[in-house]
């Protein structure tokens, strides 16, 4: 569900060329789950659960009286259409693990809407880590395969090369050398790699812009060796965030 959100988003984007929030991460706690296959469990408040309190202020439960109704978005069937085919690809994928690697990005991206950059960071560089790997063997399959260079790659070099002693550091190098990476992809992923090295190993917090570059580098990288094409759009309200409490006393103040 997650991966196809960073679908919707994307075509959204792609289609219509209009820049839309993304849905917030679906997760195991904050699902709907019913008593049996044919039993939903019944609707009811939840003070505790936030997603249940603007479900019930959107489906006006409590029938208060506005002015206008409350706006909601409206997706176009070819959005909808765009953004299954991406969904498409993305479960059709030879490797199995392109749904949890979308959905990486996409949960990535939703930390760093919330400016939880630490985060966004770990977890972007993962993807990237991943991805990195799967440059790195298609080039060694290459040079196996090729017909003049058969011998280049046996089996006890190849273990070698996937060895620790090739860090994801190394594997950048040499694919940029070898023509694998433009070099304007090279320059991002290095930003993002000193940016979780220092989160991870030092607790020095990355800057908004070390979180973004970070995300544009995981999206080029997976379009690069996946081709799949996402527009994940993180962008949301800026500053520290306000409590209620404290919006409640000032409009208070005003009155």
């Amino acid at each position: 569900m997650n991966t196809h959100q960073a679908c919707l988003t994307t075509a959204e984007s792609v289609v219509k060329r209009r820049g839309a929030a993304m849905g917030f991460p679906v997760t195991a706690w904050n699902t709907e789950k019913a008593l049996t296959w044919d039993t939903p469990r019944a609707y009811h408040d939840d003070v505790e659960d936030s997603h249940a309190l603007a479900r019930n202020v959107l489906n006006n439960k409590d029938r208060v009286t506005r002015r206008h109704s409350l706006g909601r978005r409206v997706i176009e069937l070819e959005v909808v259409e765009y953004s299954l085919e991406l969904l498409d690809k993305i479960l059709t994928d030879t490797n199995a693990a392109s749904v949890q690697i979308v959905e990486a990005v996409y949960i990535a991206a939703c930390r760093q809407r919330e400016k939880r950059f630490g985060e966004a960071v770990t977890l972007g560089w993962g993807v990237c880590e991943q991805l990195i790997s799967s440059a790195w063997n298609k080039m060694l399959d290459d040079i196996r395969t090729g017909t003049a260079t058969s011998e280049r790659m046996p089996k006890d070099r190849r273990t070698k090369l996937n060895s620790r002693d090739y860090t994801a550091s190394v594997m950048v190098e040499m694919l940029e050398v070898n023509g694998r990476l433009e070099h304007d992809l090279y320059r991002l992923l290095e930003i993002a790699r000193k940016a979780r090295n220092h989160w991870a190993h030092e607790m020095r917090v990355p800057k908004e812009r070390e979180s973004a570059i970070r995300l544009r580098a995981a999206m080029q990288l997976l379009n690069h060796v996946k081709g799949i094409h996402l527009v994940l759009q993180s962008g949301g309200r800026g500053g520290v965030p306000e409590w209620p409490v404290w919006l409640w006393e000032t409009a208070r103040e005003r009155r």
